[in-house]
């Protein structure tokens, strides 16, 4: 099977960690497996070099697609607003994965008419989703590698190390409320490591006082590359220290299945996303979201002052996040929805605006996409790739239907048609090099 991962920007961040795992493990599995991302971004100089991702727009992707024979698109659900929908015109699969929820979740325009898999990596995002769309949503949870996240061996080391690790920037990972923490840990004796690829700078724009306090406190605040993480996670596990989350909500972390993975404790809110892979049975530690800071920091300075207890919670964590969220799993379950039929439930299971009911909400959802879906048309017209052209502009057609009411649009879309039924006729051209022709379909 030949399949490309895609993704709008190539950013440092979870779903990066993601494509990249899974493409090891397809690739690891015989399969063919490129990368292509809408815009450029920090993570690119840390891709592999054998990965040679393609950037570029609409255009790129859709010859991409067609030249290398691609059977199968795997993006992101947010991806919407690409146009990357047009896949599919020429023969491809597209199957979406949603790594967190975005508002309004209306905004995204995916049915049973332009995706083929729809799948969520947690079941609170399935159960947000579900309603705006008739494609079933299926849960695969982020799967990690555990031959490279794995125990160390060795004695503990002291003083724990208590980590936080994520985006400082982002509202959302609560950087600050861990400032609040830190102060007390540090008095009690423990180190304070910040693990935030964006540094303490950028943090200290955003919230000046809690960095303040951070940067006196903490005796190790970067971004680590991720070939360095498995080392961060083990060097905390043997310091029978912790990693801690803040955040107020997640997908479903990998930095906290990866740390267990290593057997590293985590001592995490009690949020969304969270509780669905850390688990108090099997080790994990939560707390009220809402609990204030010296609670958080008495919680965590408990927790590791029992050795005999941490050692055991080490041991737990590292055997359920083996068992529960391996990489090969996860694989196999995404390659079980690239090989399913698409299916469609019965009308009237999703929730969509209509320019009869909502016009706004017709432009936010519809409008814009269908008009980058011309535009690709057009490239692809004066790139010679007629039979592409035709593909991107009949979808753009499906998804905004409104916007070929402008007269120029109208024309180019009937000029279009003409065009591919005039070369079938005479048998003047061929299909454009890699297409197949089962475009056909929803066309």
């Amino acid at each position: 099977m030949n399949i490309l991962l895609a993704n709008s920007s190539c950013r440092i961040g979870g779903v990066s960690t993601f494509l990249l795992s899974l493409r090891t493990e397809l690739l690891a599995r015989g399969h063919r497996c490129s990368m292509f991302f809408f815009e450029h971004g920090p993570m690119e100089p840390h891709l592999p070099r054998d990965a040679r991702p393609r950037f570029g727009n609409l255009a790129d992707c859709l010859q991409l697609v067609a030249d290398e024979g691609i059977d199968v698109v795997h993006a992101n659900n947010v991806d919407w607003p690409t146009g990357i929908s047009a896949v599919r015109r020429i023969g491809a699969s597209l199957v979406l994965t949603a790594h967190k929820v975005r508002e309004p979740a209306w905004t995204y325009g995916w049915n049973a008419g332009n995706c083929d898999g729809f799948v969520t990596v947690s079941s609170w995002i399935r159960n947000e989703l579900q309603p705006f769309t008739d494609v079933p949503i299926q849960v695969v949870h982020n799967g990690i590698d555990t031959s490279r996240f794995t125990p160390a061996p060795g004695e503990h080391r002291s003083p724990p190390i208590v980590a936080w690790i994520g985006r400082g920037s982002a509202p959302r990972k609560r950087l600050e409320y861990f400032a609040a923490i830190a102060p007390a840990l540090k008095q009690a004796g423990l180190q304070i490591w910040i693990i935030d690829q964006h540094g303490p700078e950028h943090f200290a724009q955003l919230h000046p006082e809690p960095a303040r306090q951070l940067m006196t406190v903490a005796d190790v605040w970067r971004g680590a590359d991720f070939a360095e993480m498995p080392a961060i996670y083990q060097a905390v596990a043997a310091s029978a220290g912790c990693v801690v989350s803040t955040a107020s909500m997640e997908g479903l972390p990998l930095a906290l299945l990866e740390a267990q993975a290593c057997g590293a404790v985590v001592i995490a809110a009690d949020v969304r996303g969270v509780r669905e892979c850390v688990s108090a049975p099997h080790g994990g530690v939560l707390y009220p979201a809402d609990a204030p800071p010296e609670d958080a920091a008495a919680l965590i300075l408990r927790t590791l002052g029992d050795s005999r207890d941490m050692r055991q919670r080490q041991a737990q964590v590292a055997s359920y996040a083996r068992a529960s969220f391996g990489l090969r799993s996860m694989t196999e379950r995404y390659l079980g929805v690239y090989t399913a039929p698409s299916g469609r439930r019965q009308p009237g299971t999703r929730r969509r605006q209509s320019p009869l009911r909502d016009w706004r909400g017709y432009i936010d959802e519809r409008l814009g996409v269908g008009y980058a879906q011309y535009e690709a048309s057009r490239l692809l017209r004066a790139a010679g790739r007629q039979t592409l052209a035709l593909a991107a502009a009949d979808e753009g057609a499906l998804t905004a239907p409104t916007m070929y009411l402008h007269p120029g649009r109208f024309a180019y879309l009937i000029r279009q048609r003409l065009t591919r039924r005039d070369s079938r006729a005479s048998g003047r051209t061929r299909p454009d090099a890699g297409y197949r022709e089962t475009c056909s379909r929803g066309m």
